[in-house]
């Protein structure tokens, strides 16, 4: 009698989680903010209503911040490479890969007016040279006109990055017509900013490192 030994390969599959882009709304006081799981804050191109709203009471509205996003880029030999979710018309493959979702937590009771609101994502350039990490705070006291943004980065490219630049891109729109908006820099606050009108109120909006 002849024996027959059968063997089965069995092969598995697994499918690592696929992230998006997405953001998570704040609104504290009379704030209201657009946070991303990538490196930018402020807009979401099919809701117009979601530019960062400094002040969203009374009637009245001030939106100075349109759309900002951290820029990263490097040198390759004689090429030189930048990613960023600046809102220009270069190609969508310019842009930051999500890592991760996006969450919100909260210190104290920025829903009363101490503390603040909390976001977290991770993402990556395209190539996947440089993995990071976003966190953005927000204070829940409506006179408190800031967001604060923390970024941690990682070389995930096995090799030296040269001439390794980290930038921000801002487009504040202080005046309705932005095109008279004045911008103006400070090196001793370290500070770019911009003024305009509104309302017949003088305006400014300005990124300090």
């Amino acid at each position: 009698m002849r024996s027959f030994q059968l063997i089965i390969g069995i092969l598995l599959l697994f499918t690592l989680p696929a992230y998006t882009a997405e953001y998570a709304r704040i609104s504290s006081g009379c704030w209201i903010v657009d946070l991303w799981n990538t490196p930018q804050a402020g807009h979401q191109e099919d809701d117009p209503t979601s530019n960062m709203l400094f002040y969203d009471c009374g009637g009245d509205s001030i939106t100075p911040l349109y759309h900002e996003a951290l820029a990263v880029g490097w040198q390759e030999g004689g090429t030189i490479k930048m990613f960023s979710d600046a809102i220009t018309q270069d190609s969508s493959h310019l842009h930051m890969l999500a890592l991760s979702g996006i969450t919100v937590s909260e210190v104290g009771s920025p829903g009363s007016g101490t503390g603040y609101y909390k976001t977290e994502g991770f993402w990556s350039t395209p190539d996947s040279s440089v993995e990071g990490k976003i966190e953005y705070f927000v204070p829940g006291h409506q006179d408190t006109s800031v967001l604060i943004e923390k970024v941690t980065l990682w070389n995930t490219s096995g090799a030296s990055l040269n001439d390794f630049i980290v930038g921000e891109e801002s487009n504040w729109d202080c005046d309705p017509d932005s095109s008279i908006d004045a911008g103006f820099i400070d090196p001793e606050y370290e500070m770019v900013y911009m003024t305009g009108h509104h309302n017949g109120t003088n305006i400014a909006a300005g990124l300090r490192v």
